[in-house]
């Protein structure tokens, strides 16, 4: 083995060190730009997902303030509303005005 070979050997290996370094080191951009992608993404639809949210929960709260604002109203709950039921007339001959007795004791 001579002094070439073994300068050959070691030349070689850092240089495929170097190369192979500098090709992680590409790969790895890559990924963290499609990382970054994914991210944003997930950003992007938990924003969405936030936004429906609000808006749903604004429309529960109109809801809410409008069944509060009928409750207040004369005109709330009138389809549940029934008259009272109205006693029993009472007949002439019932009346005390018009009993036998009356009529006796004005007589």
């Amino acid at each position: 083995m001579d002094i070439t070979s073994v300068l050959n050997t070691a030349l070689g290996g850092g240089v495929f060190g170097l190369l192979g370094n500098a090709a992680t080191k590409v790969i790895g951009i890559f990924e963290a730009r499609e990382a970054f992608a994914q991210k944003k993404e997930e950003w992007s639809h938990d924003e969405r997902m936030l936004d429906m949210q609000m808006k749903a929960k604004a429309a529960e709260n109109a809801e809410a303030l409008a069944a509060a604002a009928a409750a207040g109203s004369w005109s709330a709950g009138a389809e549940r509303w029934s008259p009272p039921t109205p006693t029993r007339a009472r007949s002439s001959s019932s009346s005390p005005m018009y009993s036998q007795n009356f009529a006796t004791r004005c007589a």
